[in-house]
């Protein structure tokens, strides 16, 4: 985050703007940078499953069952999925497959130019691996079953994304999200971003037409029912920006700041 975004939201909150953060991350890969600048009020966790204070204490918490989680990883197995789970502050993944932030740095490598581009991209991948916090094994079933207090959020990688998506879906339990580079997120039903974005609004005292969100993928969708403005990043998945109620610049560009300053700090 730019020094630039991170001016606008401290100017926001000292007029008064309740600020959160809300991704389809665990607490343990929020930026800690953005952690450590003390500018958030709340942090909107795991699509929703968890809702944590200023501090990082747990203000709610609404997790699938491991049964169900497992139920999930038996629903796609002769898809050849691979998968990635959220279970309080520890996140695990199967050591085959990765994540869609992971593969992101992939795209960085192929753009790259000559070898030292190369190498520096590379030497990027690899700070984005640590900094996501997952800790790649074997197979995350064992951990789930270890999970007794639940599964907050489940990723999962296969080249069958449309028949993933249809046979978890149909189970009538979960809400599903089509992610870039064709991974979906996973929590129990009625658990979205959207659903989060409500609850914090309550516990606030915020209703939904004094409320603002930003996004830019599938899983950020949600908080259209939310809130009345959704802005749209410049670099959003098209489906984002063509039912957002505002586009803003990209996210190299600064467009959460420079929205910010325009239509609210003005």
């Amino acid at each position: 985050m730019s020094q630039r975004v991170m001016d606008a939201l401290r100017d926001a909150r000292q007029a008064g703007y309740v600020l959160a953060v809300c991704s389809g991350r665990p607490i343990c890969m929020i930026n800690s940078a953005l952690r450590g600048a003390q500018v958030m009020d709340y942090y909107v966790c795991s699509n929703g499953a968890a809702i944590l204070d200023h501090d990082g204490r747990v203000v709610v918490r609404r997790p699938m069952s491991r049964q169900q989680a497992l139920r999930n990883i038996d629903l796609l197995r002769d898809l050849g999925a691979s998968w990635n789970m959220f279970t309080g502050p520890r996140a695990y993944r199967d050591r085959s497959g990765s994540s869609y932030m992971m593969s992101r740095g992939m795209k960085v490598v192929s753009q790259a130019r000559g070898l030292r581009g190369r190498l520096d991209a590379i030497g990027k991948i690899v700070s984005m691996q640590r900094s996501t916090h997952f800790r790649p094994v074997a197979s995350v079933e064992p951990y789930i079953r270890r999970a007794v207090d639940g599964v907050e959020k489940m990723g999962c990688r296969t080249p069958h994304v449309e028949e993933a998506r249809d046979r978890l879906v149909a189970t009538g339990a979960l809400e599903v999200a089509v992610m870039a580079y064709g991974e979906l997120e996973i929590t129990g039903a009625g658990v979205t971003k959207g659903t989060g974005v409500e609850l914090l609004g309550r516990l606030v005292g915020v209703d939904r037409h004094r409320r603002v969100a930003f996004g830019d993928g599938g899983n950020d969708l949600p908080m259209l029912e939310a809130t009345d403005r959704f802005v749209a990043m410049g670099n959003a998945m098209d489906e984002v920006k063509a039912r957002a109620t505002d586009v803003c610049d990209t996210i190299q560009n600064d467009g959460v700041a420079t929205w910010i300053r325009q239509n609210l700090l003005s």
